[in-house]
Parts: structure tokens; sequence; C-alpha cells
């Protein structure tokens, strides 16, 4: 087959096999000039599509970060669902009526409290709306018995109706009087006994097992105290530490 493609070659005039050649590479190089433009071109454009992922996905993380900026925030969505309203005793003699909402937006789940920053819970959004709002509401009204106080009279019914929510905050005190019941067997715990020398009337914690709260000293605040560890901790002043720190602590705000 060689032996024929060269016999048929020795009958072509030289000029011609020269002329074809010189067609042939200059074709290759042009085929090649479009293919490493459009690689070139894709390449780049693989790049810029990357970074504004990149930004936009740091975007989203920033705009769900935790910070302690307490300036205004804009109103919810009106695409934000209404679950109920209900009463509670912020301060005797004086009921407040607030209203819960849920929002999804594909990424996170989140229950709040309509004029409250302060009075949410949010996760990634994962099951059905319903189990989200199983999971969600126990938190909010966890942090509006802590910082407000009693659960009222029931209000207004969205999503949950009086009964569904009689149970969620049955089981929700249900479970706060366990754990209030647990954390009271600890009473003898280094830490509780040292702050109760210093006068800052521990008391067991109804939220978390394994926790009190006790006085801050030398404020009005209360500090956590660990009762597995015996170690103290205080967000406010950003001070924590061992039976021997908060004695120390302790006597710097006495003296």
């Amino acid at each position: 087959m060689l032996k024929l493609v060269v016999r048929g070659l020795g009958s072509i005039p030289s000029s011609e096999i020269g002329a074809s050649l010189v067609v042939f590479v200059l074709s290759a190089g042009v085929v090649w000039a479009i293919f490493s433009y459009r690689t070139r071109r894709l390449t780049g454009m693989n790049r810029v599509l990357k970074q504004e992922l990149l930004e936009q996905r740091e975007a989203d993380r920033a705009s769900y970060s935790y910070s302690e900026d307490t300036s205004p925030r804009p109103t919810p969505p009106p695409s934000a669902l209404f679950l109920c309203s209900f009463r509670v005793e912020a301060a005797p003699h004086r009921d407040v009526e607030l209203r819960i909402r849920f929002q999804r937006d594909g990424r996170i789940d989140r229950a709040y409290v309509d004029g409250q920053l302060w009075a949410k819970a949010e996760r990634a959004t994962e099951g059905t709306i319903n189990e989200s709002i199983a999971v969600l509401l126990p938190i909010v009204l966890q942090g509006l018995v802590t910082h407000m106080g009693r659960i009222g009279e029931f209000c207004s019914a969205g999503m949950i109706d009086e009964p569904q929510f009689a149970v969620i905050l049955s089981a929700y005190l249900f479970d706060r009087e366990r754990t209030l019941e647990a954390n009271s067997q600890h009473a003898n715990a280094r830490i509780v006994v040292a702050a109760a020398e210093l006068g800052l009337d521990p008391a067991p914690d109804a939220e978390q097992k394994g926790f009190w709260r006790a006085r801050c000293p030398g404020t009005k605040h209360r500090l956590l105290l660990n009762i597995e560890r015996n170690e103290y901790w205080c967000g406010y002043c950003k001070r924590n530490g061992s039976v021997s720190s908060l004695e120390a602590f302790a006597g710097e705000r006495i003296a």
C-alpha cells in the first residue's frame, strides 16, 4: 500500500506537492489558532464564573452570619408565614402580644418574633416546613421565657392553632422542668459553692443541662457556671475561668 502511495506521489509534479504542503500547513495553523483562542476564551469565562460563584457564596455566608450589630433591620418580607400570636408576661401587670413567623428561602429556615431582632432561631433547611417549625419554635419560646417572662394566653392562629401550640409549649416546659431538676442535683459542685460563698446567688439553670447561673460580681446581669468543668463564663464582661479565677474576678469588682 505504501509503495502505491509513493508511486502515486512520484507521478505528481514536485511543484504541486510543495504547494499542497504549504496549503496544509497554513490550514493546520489556522485551525490551531482558532482552537487556542476558543480554549483561552472558555478558560477565562470559567475563571470569571468561578470568581462570581465564590463571591456569591461568600455574600450568602455573610448574610447569615451572626453579628453583634443591633441596629434596626428591614422588616421581614411578606412571604414569611404567620404561625401564631400569644401573650408574654414581660413584667408584673404588663403583658405584650408577640407574633411568630416562619421563613424558608431554600438555604435557611428561620422562626422569629416580629419586632424582636434577638428572638429568633435558625437552621439549615431540612425536612418539611412543619418539621422545621417543630424544631425552631421551642428555641424561640426558650429565649422568650429566659429574657422576658412566662408565656401567657394564646391569641390568634396561623399555621399553628391553639391545640398545636399547647402541645409544643407543654413539651418545652416539660423538658425545662427536667433540666432544672437534673441541674439541682449538683449544688455541691465547687464552682457553685464558690459562687455562693461570694454572695453571687447561684441557681440551677432550666435551659441547659450541666449549668447553673449566678450574679456577675458588681453587676445586675447573670453569668454561667459550668458544673461539670467547674468554670464560669460571662459573655457581657468577656471573662471566664476556674474557681480561683472567679474568686479573683469577684475580688477585683468588690475592691
